[in-house]
């Protein structure tokens, strides 16, 4: 089961609040964005369980976002990449304040910020190069959140990241073997 397919059954088990709400689910990307920030601000004052509610807040969000669109039949091409463009603005702002708050070293928190943007790059590259969605069944959002949120309720911010690092480095390299068996010439042979 790949992070698409576990995506779509969360988004299965919140479809009764998501099919009876009004509220446009752009406005819940944003949301999700604003309760990261929150989490942020909590995390720089101290208040690390309180940013760990509130980053598995966001996450719900960003789940319950793409639920309401697909539901309510209001997915749009805008819609989707403000969702990848918040996704993107909120692990920059968690992952910078945890660098701010000096929980991790600097080179830690900077080696994470760029395996989290890089992966993202390559994925939204080889769905251009694919006209696909493929991006989606490799994306490890909603694992980060819960080893953020694990790691704040934890007290142990500095193993969380490593974690991330180890993940992150992973995903680039998953990403980019995807890529290569996708592109290659043998493989574009194949799919004409």
């Amino acid at each position: 089961m790949n992070m698409r397919e576990i995506k779509l059954r969360v988004e299965d088990a919140v479809a009764p609040i998501a099919v009876n709400t009004r509220i446009s689910p752009n406005i819940i990307t944003l949301s999700s964005f604003g309760v990261m920030a929150l989490a942020a601000v909590f995390l720089i004052r101290g208040r690390i369980a309180w940013a760990g509610s509130f980053i598995l807040l966001s996450g719900f969000l960003d789940i319950l976002d793409g639920a309401v669109a697909r539901l309510t039949h209001r997915e749009t091409p805008f819609g989707a990449l403000l969702d990848r463009v918040s996704d993107r603005g909120a692990d920059f702002t968690i992952i910078s304040a945890i660098v701010m708050g000096e929980f991790v070293e600097l080179r830690l928190g900077l080696f994470v910020l760029c395996t989290v943007l890089l992966a993202s790059y390559v994925s939204a590259c080889l769905e251009a190069a694919t006209a696909t969605r493929v991006g989606e069944k490799l994306s490890l959002r909603g694992v980060r959140l819960g080893v953020l949120a694990l790691a704040c309720f934890s007290g142990r911010i500095q193993e969380g990241m490593a974690l991330l690092a180890l993940i992150g480095t992973g995903a680039v390299v998953g990403r980019m073997l995807t890529a290569h068996r996708i592109l290659s010439p043998r493989s574009k042979a194949a799919l004409h």
